[in-house]
């Protein structure tokens, strides 16, 4: 028996790299994958940000909140060896994933990949430990605010910048006007944001009311919502896996 996604158009909206991966994971349900990678990812220039990687060691642990955060900081720490924390916290199983590859072990991941159960079941384990907190440009204040709330002494170390790929603009009105598309995939509020800025109002309002939408987690969810797509649909788990899976479920649930 075919997968419910067999044979639908599914708007990828991921930066081009990261987006393979789902990608490929639709591929094996049958889908048909239309990548158009909203965002592109730009290093912080690492004169910006020697002195503080270069100390980051007095801190107990090193905070990772993406792979993206381990892929840039691996490319910042490039003929460098810094020396790091004893302790490496990963915010899911994609980052430790990440970690691993490069040779990194992780000593904390949380039950949940939210900043709520992060910072509660790091506090009820480590107490008040110091953390480096990498992160990237447009993360949200979420996990530094309740640092701040628990008393966890805490620097916040920004890796990358997150820029709008303006030149798929033209690619992306054209997909969304010509073509029948079954579901668009959002994999954080960055993309969401830029799909709005990139379509035209009229296009927008059509789809905000018509096109089933996927978030990864809540706050993507949280980002749709605000912006007033009316089908939303979204994991218990945020992974791609489980975003897909859940899309899944929600047509097959759809179609009786």
């Amino acid at each position: 028996m075919s997968s419910p996604l067999a044979g639908k158009k599914l708007l990828v909206t991921r930066e081009q790299n990261q987006a393979e991966e789902l990608k490929e994971l639709l591929i094996k349900y049958e889908a048909l994958p239309i990548v158009t990678p909203l965002l592109k990812f730009a290093s912080i220039p690492i004169e910006e940000v020697s002195t503080t990687l270069e100390e980051i060691n007095k801190y107990d642990w090193i905070f990772f909140t993406s792979a993206n955060t381990v892929h840039f900081f691996q490319k910042l720490n490039e003929g460098r060896s810094l020396a790091l924390p004893k302790k490496i916290a990963a915010v899911g199983e994609k980052t430790a994933k990440a970690l691993e590859h490069y040779g990194y072990k992780t000593d904390f991941i949380p039950s949940r990949y939210n900043g709520e159960t992060l910072v509660k079941e790091f506090h009820a384990k480590y107490g008040k430990e110091s953390v480096a907190y990498l992160c990237g440009e447009k993360a949200r204040p979420e996990i530094p605010t309740l640092f701040q709330e628990y008393g966890i002494h805490f620097e916040k170390i920004i890796l990358y910048r997150t820029i709008m790929n303006r030149d798929i603009q033209h690619e992306l009105v054209k997909i969304m006007q010509n073509e029948k598309m079954d579901g668009l995939l959002f994999t954080s509020p960055s993309t969401v944001e830029a799909f709005c800025e990139l379509l035209p109002t009229d296009l927008l309002t059509v789809v905000k009311s018509n096109q089933l939408t996927v978030a990864i987690g809540t706050t993507t969810a949280a980002s749709l919502e605000y912006h007033n797509f009316q089908q939303v649909v979204y994991p218990e788990k945020f992974t791609i896996d489980a975003m897909v899976q859940e899309l899944e479920r929600y047509l097959l649930m759809k179609n009786g």
